[in-house]
């Protein structure tokens, strides 16, 4: 089953600021969610009642909903991931 890929405005404007070649990996990911909502190296977060997943590319993440019912994902937030220097 194919999915539609709806981005918030919010994650457009962060990705508008992305620097293009970074854009344009990020971008290929997103895309590729349409086909395999759940790709390899994908994550799981829990907020609250609902479950959101990760995808990074480089030095971003994309947080993301699979809505089923509705055949969509939903692009939350694109945001730098926070590196944990005591690893």
């Amino acid at each position: 089953m194919d999915y539609e890929v709806q981005i918030r405005p919010s994650a457009k404007r962060t990705l508008g600021w992305v620097p293009f070649t970074e854009r344009e990996h990020i971008r290929d990911k997103i895309d590729d969610l349409c086909t395999n909502p759940f790709p390899v190296g994908h994550e799981t977060i829990e907020e609250g009642s609902s479950e959101l997943l990760c995808i990074s590319e480089g030095p971003y993440q994309v947080i993301y909903q699979v809505l089923e019912d509705e055949a969509v994902i939903d692009v939350i937030v694109i945001r730098q991931r926070v590196w944990d220097a005591s690893s």
